[in-house]
């Protein structure tokens, strides 16, 4: 996917369209996943339990803060400045 094919992906969500919303969420859930289970690594020592059940939770909550507000932190990424989505949402999460 290109940062034109993202655009249209990220604006077709904001605007509420079912499709673009799981398409996108398709596309950012692995990123979303990654950095999650990094974090919770690092946290290991903590005592997680069920690391495979706190990423997948960890994930959703960060999913669901990047359509917030009426995507207020997704509407913040400008492909123009040279991140892609991915690399954006990898650096939010």
């Amino acid at each position: 996917m290109d940062a034109q094919d993202e655009r249209h992906a990220v604006a077709g969500a904001l605007a509420g369209d079912p499709v673009a919303v799981r398409r996108l969420v398709a596309l950012l859930t692995p990123v979303v996943k990654y950095r999650a289970g990094l974090v919770l690594l690092r946290l290991r020592a903590g005592g997680i339990v069920d690391h495979v059940q706190e990423v997948q939770d960890l994930t959703q909550e960060i999913l669901l803060q990047l359509f917030q507000n009426e995507g207020r932190l997704l509407r913040t990424w400008d492909a123009s400045k040279g991140a892609s989505l991915r690399t954006f949402v990898g650096l939010v999460a």
